[in-house]
């Protein structure tokens, strides 16, 4: 049973690696086209935690992080 759990877990984080790239390819994508500028990040983190209360990890301290890690 460990082993359908392990990877259920490594498909949870496959997916979650997906969703913070893509959400920041989004966030650098429009900071160069459309010229959005540093704030999105902040109003993007107060949306989501308006919108999806018990979804944790997208404060704009992490999305900076994302943003980072994408950009490497």
């Amino acid at each position: 049973m460990d082993n359908v759990r392990q990877k259920q877990d490594v498909a949870v984080n496959r997916e979650l690696i997906q969703l913070y790239l893509d959400i920041n390819r989004l966030i650098v994508v429009r900071q160069e086209e459309a010229g959005w500028g540093k704030g999105i990040v902040d109003r993007l983190a107060a949306g989501i935690q308006r919108a999806y209360l018990s979804l944790q990890g997208f404060s704009h301290r992490n999305i900076w992080r994302m943003r980072a890690f994408y950009l490497a």
